[in-house]
Protein backbone atom coordinates (compact mmCIF):
# COMPACT_ATOMS: atom_id res chain seq x y z
CA UNK A 1 0.00 0.00 0.00
CA UNK A 2 1.38 3.29 -0.53
CA UNK A 3 2.42 5.43 2.21
CA UNK A 4 0.22 8.16 1.46
CA UNK A 5 -3.01 6.26 1.74
CA UNK A 6 -1.89 4.72 5.46
CA UNK A 7 -3.82 8.27 6.89
CA UNK A 8 -7.15 7.97 7.98
CA UNK A 9 -9.76 11.43 7.91
CA UNK A 10 -11.76 12.79 10.40
CA UNK A 11 -13.62 15.48 10.53
CA UNK A 12 -16.99 17.36 12.16
CA UNK A 13 -19.67 18.36 9.90
CA UNK A 14 -22.14 21.03 10.72
CA UNK A 15 -24.30 23.81 8.64
CA UNK A 16 -26.18 22.82 5.74
CA UNK A 17 -23.87 20.16 4.18
CA UNK A 18 -22.77 22.68 1.01
CA UNK A 19 -20.04 21.54 -0.39
CA UNK A 20 -19.47 18.53 1.45
CA UNK A 21 -19.69 16.33 -1.44
CA UNK A 22 -17.12 18.02 -3.62
CA UNK A 23 -14.71 17.98 -0.64
CA UNK A 24 -14.72 14.44 -0.24
CA UNK A 25 -14.60 14.01 -3.71
CA UNK A 26 -11.68 15.88 -3.32
CA UNK A 27 -9.48 13.87 -0.56
CA UNK A 28 -11.27 10.52 -0.90
CA UNK A 29 -8.44 9.25 -3.31
CA UNK A 30 -5.68 10.50 -1.44
CA UNK A 31 -6.67 8.50 2.36
CA UNK A 32 -7.52 5.24 3.04
CA UNK A 33 -10.82 6.02 5.25
CA UNK A 34 -12.83 8.80 6.36
CA UNK A 35 -14.84 9.13 9.27
CA UNK A 36 -17.09 12.07 9.58
CA UNK A 37 -18.61 13.39 12.83
CA UNK A 38 -22.62 14.65 12.77
CA UNK A 39 -22.20 18.02 14.99
CA UNK A 40 -25.87 19.17 12.95
CA UNK A 41 -25.63 18.63 9.38
CA UNK A 42 -28.53 18.07 7.15
CA UNK A 43 -29.32 14.57 6.80
CA UNK A 44 -30.34 14.58 2.82
CA UNK A 45 -26.95 16.38 1.72
CA UNK A 46 -24.69 14.21 4.22
CA UNK A 47 -26.62 11.03 3.72
CA UNK A 48 -25.55 11.62 -0.31
CA UNK A 49 -22.23 12.56 0.05
CA UNK A 50 -21.32 9.57 2.34
CA UNK A 51 -22.96 7.82 -0.43
CA UNK A 52 -20.40 8.86 -2.87
CA UNK A 53 -17.55 6.83 -1.11
CA UNK A 54 -17.45 3.40 0.20
CA UNK A 55 -14.47 4.97 2.53
CA UNK A 56 -16.71 6.70 4.70
CA UNK A 57 -18.60 6.47 7.63
CA UNK A 58 -20.84 8.54 9.36
CA UNK A 59 -21.26 9.07 13.39
CA UNK A 60 -24.08 10.39 14.12
CA UNK A 61 -24.37 10.17 18.05
CA UNK A 62 -28.07 10.96 19.89
CA UNK A 63 -28.39 14.61 21.06
CA UNK A 64 -27.18 16.37 23.31
CA UNK A 65 -24.26 15.24 21.07
CA UNK A 66 -21.59 16.17 24.37
CA UNK A 67 -19.49 13.24 23.10
CA UNK A 68 -16.34 13.92 21.80
CA UNK A 69 -15.56 13.52 18.47
CA UNK A 70 -12.34 12.30 19.19
CA UNK A 71 -13.41 9.51 21.19
CA UNK A 72 -15.63 8.08 18.77
CA UNK A 73 -12.37 9.03 16.28
CA UNK A 74 -10.36 6.95 18.25
CA UNK A 75 -12.23 4.23 18.32
CA UNK A 76 -12.72 3.65 14.62
CA UNK A 77 -9.35 4.64 12.65
CA UNK A 78 -7.03 1.80 11.31
CA UNK A 79 -4.32 4.35 10.83
CA UNK A 80 -1.50 5.74 13.45
CA UNK A 81 -1.56 9.02 11.76
CA UNK A 82 -4.56 11.04 11.15
CA UNK A 83 -5.97 14.00 9.04
CA UNK A 84 -8.12 16.01 11.48
CA UNK A 85 -9.43 18.21 8.32
CA UNK A 86 -11.89 21.01 8.58
CA UNK A 87 -14.10 20.43 6.01
CA UNK A 88 -14.18 24.17 4.97
CA UNK A 89 -10.52 24.20 3.87
CA UNK A 90 -8.67 23.31 0.76
CA UNK A 91 -5.00 22.56 0.62
CA UNK A 92 -2.60 22.81 -2.15
CA UNK A 93 -2.84 19.97 -4.51
CA UNK A 94 0.68 18.86 -4.29
CA UNK A 95 -0.29 18.77 -0.29
CA UNK A 96 -1.31 15.32 -1.39
CA UNK A 97 2.40 14.20 -2.98
CA UNK A 98 4.20 15.97 0.11
CA UNK A 99 2.09 13.83 2.58
CA UNK A 100 4.87 10.77 2.53
CA UNK A 101 7.21 13.16 4.07
CA UNK A 102 4.85 14.93 6.27
CA UNK A 103 4.51 11.16 7.84
CA UNK A 104 8.23 10.44 8.00
CA UNK A 105 8.64 13.55 10.00
CA UNK A 106 6.12 12.30 12.25
CA UNK A 107 7.48 9.11 12.39
CA UNK A 108 10.91 10.13 13.16
CA UNK A 109 9.86 12.04 16.95
CA UNK A 110 10.92 15.16 15.63
CA UNK A 111 7.08 16.53 15.18
CA UNK A 112 4.06 15.36 16.70
CA UNK A 113 1.69 17.66 14.19
CA UNK A 114 1.54 19.19 10.92
CA UNK A 115 -0.16 22.24 10.90
CA UNK A 116 -1.84 23.18 7.44
CA UNK A 117 -1.74 25.74 6.08
CA UNK A 118 -5.00 26.32 4.27
CA UNK A 119 -7.38 27.74 1.90
CA UNK A 120 -11.11 28.09 1.77
CA UNK A 121 -11.99 27.53 -1.56
CA UNK A 122 -15.63 28.40 -1.39
CA UNK A 123 -14.90 31.66 0.37
CA UNK A 124 -11.42 32.73 -1.12
CA UNK A 125 -11.38 35.19 -4.31
CA UNK A 126 -9.48 33.41 -7.11
CA UNK A 127 -7.64 36.23 -7.74
CA UNK A 128 -6.64 36.93 -4.78
CA UNK A 129 -5.35 33.15 -4.20
CA UNK A 130 -3.38 33.84 -8.31
CA UNK A 131 -1.72 36.83 -6.78
CA UNK A 132 -0.76 34.69 -3.86
CA UNK A 133 1.23 32.94 -6.53
CA UNK A 134 3.76 36.16 -6.81
CA UNK A 135 4.96 36.02 -3.25
CA UNK A 136 4.85 33.85 0.43
CA UNK A 137 4.05 37.93 1.98
CA UNK A 138 1.06 38.17 -0.39
CA UNK A 139 -0.02 34.43 -0.15
CA UNK A 140 0.00 34.88 4.25
CA UNK A 141 -2.87 37.58 3.51
CA UNK A 142 -5.44 34.82 1.59
CA UNK A 143 -5.00 32.22 4.45
CA UNK A 144 -7.21 30.88 6.30
CA UNK A 145 -8.36 33.12 9.32
CA UNK A 146 -6.07 32.29 12.50
CA UNK A 147 -9.44 32.32 14.43
CA UNK A 148 -10.82 29.04 12.53
CA UNK A 149 -10.18 25.69 13.55
CA UNK A 150 -7.30 24.54 11.95
CA UNK A 151 -6.77 21.58 10.18
CA UNK A 152 -3.59 18.96 11.51
CA UNK A 153 -2.17 16.23 10.36
CA UNK A 154 -1.33 14.14 13.69
CA UNK A 155 0.38 11.00 15.15
CA UNK A 156 -2.62 9.33 17.58
CA UNK A 157 -0.18 9.00 20.49
CA UNK A 158 0.71 12.87 20.50
CA UNK A 159 -2.71 14.03 21.24
CA UNK A 160 -2.69 12.78 24.68
CA UNK A 161 -0.32 15.66 25.33
CA UNK A 162 -1.27 18.99 25.90
CA UNK A 163 -1.83 21.00 22.77
CA UNK A 164 0.71 24.12 24.10
CA UNK A 165 3.52 20.52 24.86
CA UNK A 166 2.90 19.47 20.74
CA UNK A 167 5.70 19.83 18.73
CA UNK A 168 4.25 21.66 15.90
CA UNK A 169 5.75 21.68 12.25
CA UNK A 170 3.93 24.57 10.52
CA UNK A 171 3.77 23.57 6.56
CA UNK A 172 4.67 26.17 4.29
CA UNK A 173 2.11 28.61 2.82
CA UNK A 174 0.57 27.14 -0.12
CA UNK A 175 -1.08 28.49 -3.42
CA UNK A 176 -4.53 26.89 -3.98
CA UNK A 177 -5.05 25.07 -7.58
CA UNK A 178 -8.87 24.74 -8.63
CA UNK A 179 -9.66 21.33 -9.54
CA UNK A 180 -9.71 21.23 -13.43
CA UNK A 181 -12.95 19.77 -13.30
CA UNK A 182 -14.89 23.00 -11.59
CA UNK A 183 -13.18 25.09 -15.17
CA UNK A 184 -12.84 28.90 -14.86
CA UNK A 185 -14.11 31.22 -12.54
CA UNK A 186 -17.70 31.89 -14.16
CA UNK A 187 -18.48 35.69 -14.93
CA UNK A 188 -21.39 36.78 -13.42
CA UNK A 189 -24.20 39.54 -14.46
CA UNK A 190 -26.36 41.52 -11.82
CA UNK A 191 -29.29 42.74 -12.22
CA UNK A 192 -30.38 45.54 -10.21
CA UNK A 193 -33.56 48.24 -9.56
CA UNK A 194 -32.61 51.52 -8.96
CA UNK A 195 -35.82 54.00 -8.05
CA UNK A 196 -33.79 56.49 -5.92
CA UNK A 197 -30.44 58.45 -4.79
CA UNK A 198 -27.86 57.92 -7.96
CA UNK A 199 -24.82 58.95 -5.48
CA UNK A 200 -25.96 55.49 -3.71
CA UNK A 201 -26.60 53.83 -6.72
CA UNK A 202 -22.87 54.35 -7.69
CA UNK A 203 -21.90 53.60 -4.33
CA UNK A 204 -23.51 49.99 -4.93
CA UNK A 205 -22.06 49.82 -8.73
CA UNK A 206 -18.73 50.07 -7.54
CA UNK A 207 -18.96 47.59 -4.54
CA UNK A 208 -20.32 44.63 -7.06
CA UNK A 209 -17.15 45.84 -9.01
CA UNK A 210 -14.97 45.07 -6.39
CA UNK A 211 -16.57 42.12 -4.48
CA UNK A 212 -17.54 40.35 -7.54
CA UNK A 213 -14.66 40.75 -10.06
CA UNK A 214 -16.24 43.65 -12.86
CA UNK A 215 -19.50 42.11 -13.27
CA UNK A 216 -22.06 42.83 -16.21
CA UNK A 217 -24.42 45.29 -13.80
CA UNK A 218 -27.82 45.79 -15.73
CA UNK A 219 -30.03 48.62 -14.33
CA UNK A 220 -33.43 48.92 -14.23
CA UNK A 221 -34.74 52.43 -13.68
CA UNK A 222 -37.96 53.25 -12.30
CA UNK A 223 -40.27 55.02 -14.68
CA UNK A 224 -41.38 57.64 -12.58
CA UNK A 225 -37.77 58.17 -11.34
CA UNK A 226 -36.39 58.93 -14.82
CA UNK A 227 -39.46 61.51 -15.61
CA UNK A 228 -38.59 63.13 -12.51
CA UNK A 229 -35.41 63.97 -14.24
CA UNK A 230 -33.84 62.33 -10.83
CA UNK A 231 -31.65 59.71 -12.84
CA UNK A 232 -28.81 60.87 -15.19
CA UNK A 233 -28.28 58.41 -18.16
CA UNK A 234 -24.74 59.58 -19.10
CA UNK A 235 -23.64 59.36 -15.57
CA UNK A 236 -23.78 55.64 -15.70
CA UNK A 237 -24.13 54.93 -19.55
CA UNK A 238 -19.42 55.32 -18.61
CA UNK A 239 -19.06 53.38 -16.23
CA UNK A 240 -17.50 49.91 -17.69
CA UNK A 241 -19.47 46.87 -17.86
CA UNK A 242 -22.97 48.94 -16.57
CA UNK A 243 -25.60 48.19 -19.05
CA UNK A 244 -29.60 50.41 -18.93
CA UNK A 245 -32.27 48.75 -19.87
CA UNK A 246 -34.67 50.54 -22.53
CA UNK A 247 -37.51 49.11 -20.73
CA UNK A 248 -38.38 51.72 -17.90
CA UNK A 249 -41.98 50.09 -15.34
CA UNK A 250 -43.34 51.84 -12.55
CA UNK A 251 -42.32 50.11 -9.22
CA UNK A 252 -43.10 50.13 -6.02
CA UNK A 253 -42.51 47.13 -3.43
CA UNK A 254 -45.37 44.70 -3.42
CA UNK A 255 -46.80 45.37 -6.44
CA UNK A 256 -46.54 43.31 -9.75
CA UNK A 257 -43.97 45.83 -10.98
CA UNK A 258 -40.55 44.88 -9.44
CA UNK A 259 -40.85 41.76 -10.16
CA UNK A 260 -42.30 42.25 -13.78
CA UNK A 261 -39.08 44.90 -13.93
CA UNK A 262 -37.04 41.76 -12.49
CA UNK A 263 -37.54 39.63 -15.26
CA UNK A 264 -37.71 42.40 -17.99
CA UNK A 265 -33.50 43.19 -16.51
CA UNK A 266 -32.98 39.52 -16.63
CA UNK A 267 -34.59 38.87 -20.60
CA UNK A 268 -32.21 42.13 -21.59
CA UNK A 269 -29.01 40.68 -19.85
CA UNK A 270 -29.36 37.60 -21.76
CA UNK A 271 -30.01 39.73 -24.89
CA UNK A 272 -27.30 42.26 -24.92
CA UNK A 273 -24.28 40.21 -22.48
CA UNK A 274 -22.27 37.03 -22.30
CA UNK A 275 -21.98 35.79 -19.07
CA UNK A 276 -22.46 32.20 -16.46
CA UNK A 277 -24.42 33.14 -13.70
CA UNK A 278 -26.59 36.10 -13.17
CA UNK A 279 -27.17 37.75 -9.83
CA UNK A 280 -30.57 39.60 -8.42
CA UNK A 281 -30.10 42.23 -6.19
CA UNK A 282 -32.08 45.25 -4.30
CA UNK A 283 -30.45 48.79 -4.10
CA UNK A 284 -30.12 48.55 -0.07
CA UNK A 285 -27.51 45.38 0.01
CA UNK A 286 -23.77 44.96 -0.55
CA UNK A 287 -21.29 43.03 -0.68
CA UNK A 288 -18.64 42.41 2.18
CA UNK A 289 -16.53 39.30 1.38
CA UNK A 290 -15.22 38.22 -1.98
CA UNK A 291 -15.14 34.62 -3.01
CA UNK A 292 -19.26 34.59 -4.47
CA UNK A 293 -18.44 33.40 -8.19
CA UNK A 294 -16.61 30.19 -6.82
CA UNK A 295 -19.53 28.87 -4.45
CA UNK A 296 -22.31 29.89 -7.40
CA UNK A 297 -20.33 27.77 -9.67
CA UNK A 298 -21.49 24.55 -7.80
CA UNK A 299 -25.25 25.04 -8.26
CA UNK A 300 -27.58 25.96 -10.85
CA UNK A 301 -29.01 28.22 -8.78
CA UNK A 302 -29.26 29.61 -5.84
CA UNK A 303 -32.42 30.81 -3.17
CA UNK A 304 -34.17 29.93 0.26
CA UNK A 305 -36.80 26.99 -0.14
CA UNK A 306 -39.07 27.58 2.42
CA UNK A 307 -42.59 25.58 1.23
CA UNK A 308 -46.13 26.30 1.00
CA UNK A 309 -48.30 26.45 3.51
CA UNK A 310 -46.39 28.55 5.66
CA UNK A 311 -46.84 31.27 7.56
CA UNK A 312 -45.61 34.49 6.12
CA UNK A 313 -49.02 36.36 6.70
CA UNK A 314 -50.94 38.43 4.06
CA UNK A 315 -48.44 37.17 1.34
CA UNK A 316 -49.01 33.87 1.71
CA UNK A 317 -52.56 34.15 1.42
CA UNK A 318 -52.32 36.31 -1.99
CA UNK A 319 -49.93 33.61 -3.08
CA UNK A 320 -52.46 30.73 -2.78
CA UNK A 321 -55.06 32.49 -4.55
CA UNK A 322 -52.50 33.70 -7.21
CA UNK A 323 -53.78 32.25 -10.43
CA UNK A 324 -50.55 32.61 -12.58
CA UNK A 325 -48.30 31.23 -9.43
CA UNK A 326 -50.99 28.25 -9.82
CA UNK A 327 -50.48 27.96 -13.72
CA UNK A 328 -46.83 28.46 -13.43
CA UNK A 329 -46.99 25.23 -10.80
CA UNK A 330 -49.20 23.54 -13.25
CA UNK A 331 -46.57 24.27 -16.45
CA UNK A 332 -43.68 22.39 -14.05
CA UNK A 333 -45.58 19.58 -13.63
CA UNK A 334 -47.61 20.37 -10.83
CA UNK A 335 -44.32 21.58 -9.00
CA UNK A 336 -44.29 22.56 -5.17
CA UNK A 337 -44.43 26.33 -4.71
CA UNK A 338 -41.54 27.51 -2.97
CA UNK A 339 -40.50 31.34 -1.46
CA UNK A 340 -37.49 33.14 -1.15
CA UNK A 341 -35.89 36.70 -0.07
CA UNK A 342 -34.59 37.66 -4.03
CA UNK A 343 -31.64 39.14 -2.95
CA UNK A 344 -28.47 37.33 -3.77
CA UNK A 345 -30.52 34.79 -5.28
CA UNK A 346 -28.76 33.65 -8.43
CA UNK A 347 -29.30 31.53 -11.54
CA UNK A 348 -26.93 29.59 -14.13
CA UNK A 349 -27.43 31.12 -17.66
CA UNK A 350 -29.53 28.44 -19.40
CA UNK A 351 -31.54 28.16 -16.27
CA UNK A 352 -32.42 31.67 -16.40
CA UNK A 353 -32.88 31.54 -20.22
CA UNK A 354 -35.54 28.47 -19.39
CA UNK A 355 -37.38 30.82 -16.52
CA UNK A 356 -37.36 34.35 -18.02
CA UNK A 357 -40.10 33.55 -20.39
CA UNK A 358 -42.17 31.43 -18.43
CA UNK A 359 -42.17 34.09 -15.38
CA UNK A 360 -42.97 36.70 -17.74
CA UNK A 361 -45.97 35.16 -19.14
CA UNK A 362 -47.41 34.00 -15.89
CA UNK A 363 -47.03 36.83 -13.86
CA UNK A 364 -49.41 38.77 -15.96
CA UNK A 365 -51.91 36.13 -15.41
CA UNK A 366 -53.70 37.49 -12.05
CA UNK A 367 -52.44 41.15 -11.63
CA UNK A 368 -54.41 42.98 -9.03
CA UNK A 369 -54.60 46.20 -7.87
CA UNK A 370 -52.06 46.86 -4.31
CA UNK A 371 -55.03 48.13 -2.12
CA UNK A 372 -52.37 48.23 0.64
CA UNK A 373 -49.11 46.70 1.91
CA UNK A 374 -49.81 42.92 1.86
CA UNK A 375 -53.43 43.08 1.28
CA UNK A 376 -54.40 38.98 0.52
CA UNK A 377 -56.99 40.49 -1.87
CA UNK A 378 -54.46 42.61 -3.72
CA UNK A 379 -50.98 42.25 -5.37
CA UNK A 380 -48.56 41.12 -3.55
CA UNK A 381 -44.53 40.32 -3.66
CA UNK A 382 -44.54 37.90 -6.48
CA UNK A 383 -40.90 37.90 -7.18
CA UNK A 384 -40.34 35.91 -3.55
CA UNK A 385 -42.57 32.79 -4.91
CA UNK A 386 -42.25 32.99 -8.54
CA UNK A 387 -38.90 32.53 -9.08
CA UNK A 388 -38.01 30.20 -6.24
CA UNK A 389 -40.73 27.71 -7.30
CA UNK A 390 -39.44 28.00 -10.83
CA UNK A 391 -36.16 27.64 -9.59
CA UNK A 392 -36.35 24.67 -7.80
CA UNK A 393 -38.35 22.57 -10.51
CA UNK A 394 -35.67 23.44 -13.00
CA UNK A 395 -32.79 23.20 -10.82
CA UNK A 396 -30.63 20.22 -10.02
CA UNK A 397 -28.78 21.91 -7.14
CA UNK A 398 -29.93 24.39 -5.56
CA UNK A 399 -27.55 26.78 -3.28
CA UNK A 400 -28.29 29.52 -0.80
CA UNK A 401 -28.49 33.11 -1.35
CA UNK A 402 -25.44 35.36 -1.38
CA UNK A 403 -27.04 37.84 0.80
CA UNK A 404 -27.89 37.54 3.95
CA UNK A 405 -31.08 39.83 4.13
CA UNK A 406 -31.66 41.46 8.24
CA UNK A 407 -35.70 41.98 7.95
CA UNK A 408 -36.13 43.79 11.16
CA UNK A 409 -34.14 46.61 11.51
CA UNK A 410 -34.44 49.74 9.30
CA UNK A 411 -32.64 52.00 8.30
CA UNK A 412 -29.60 49.54 8.72
CA UNK A 413 -28.61 46.13 9.81
CA UNK A 414 -26.31 46.57 12.76
CA UNK A 415 -22.71 47.59 11.92
CA UNK A 416 -21.74 44.43 14.34
CA UNK A 417 -23.73 42.25 11.81
CA UNK A 418 -21.76 43.69 8.95
CA UNK A 419 -18.23 42.97 10.23
CA UNK A 420 -18.88 39.89 11.47
CA UNK A 421 -20.27 39.07 7.89
CA UNK A 422 -16.95 40.35 6.17
CA UNK A 423 -14.49 39.16 8.91
CA UNK A 424 -16.30 35.72 8.54
CA UNK A 425 -16.84 35.41 12.17
CA UNK A 426 -19.55 32.83 12.15
CA UNK A 427 -19.81 32.46 15.88
CA UNK A 428 -20.94 36.33 16.09
CA UNK A 429 -23.07 36.42 13.21
CA UNK A 430 -27.09 35.48 13.14
CA UNK A 431 -27.58 31.92 12.46
CA UNK A 432 -28.75 32.60 8.60
CA UNK A 433 -26.07 34.81 8.10
CA UNK A 434 -23.54 32.16 8.14
CA UNK A 435 -21.66 31.44 4.69
CA UNK A 436 -23.39 35.15 3.34
CA UNK A 437 -21.06 37.05 0.97
CA UNK A 438 -23.50 40.09 1.51
CA UNK A 439 -25.61 41.92 3.62
CA UNK A 440 -29.22 43.80 3.89
CA UNK A 441 -30.50 46.39 5.10
CA UNK A 442 -28.38 49.31 4.49
CA UNK A 443 -29.83 53.14 4.53
CA UNK A 444 -30.06 54.30 0.95
CA UNK A 445 -27.48 57.69 1.99
CA UNK A 446 -23.87 57.54 1.87
CA UNK A 447 -23.10 58.57 4.96
CA UNK A 448 -24.11 56.01 6.83
CA UNK A 449 -22.02 54.29 9.49
CA UNK A 450 -22.62 50.96 8.15
CA UNK A 451 -22.03 52.01 4.30
CA UNK A 452 -19.13 54.16 4.93
CA UNK A 453 -17.31 50.77 6.69
CA UNK A 454 -18.44 48.46 3.70
CA UNK A 455 -16.55 51.49 1.31
CA UNK A 456 -13.98 50.92 3.45
CA UNK A 457 -13.32 47.03 3.09
CA UNK A 458 -10.46 46.24 1.51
Amino acid sequence: MKRHNEVSLCAVVRGDGTGLEEWLQLVSPHVAEIFLFDAGCKRAPLKSAAAASDKVTVFRPPPPRQDEPLAFFRRAVSYPYVLLFNPDHRVLNSFWTELPGFIKLLESGKYDEIRLRTLDCSLTDIGEIEAACTSRESAEKVLTDKKKRESVLVRWEALKKPKRERKAFKAGAPVLKIPEQFGPTPKLAVSLLVHEAPDVVEDQIKNLQRFLNDPIIALHVNKRFLESGGFDAARFKNMPSVRINPEHIDTHWGGTGVPLAMVSNCKFLLEAAEFDYLILESSNDLYVRRGAADFVRRFDSGCQQIPLPFDKGDHTHAARRDRGLASLREKLGGAAAYASAHEGTFYRRELMEEMAPLLDLHMREDIRPMTRMGDPEGDYAKEEFYFPTAAAALSGSVGTPLIYRDFCTVPSLPLEVAKAVAEENWDSAPQNARGAFGVKRIARVLDDPVREFIRELR
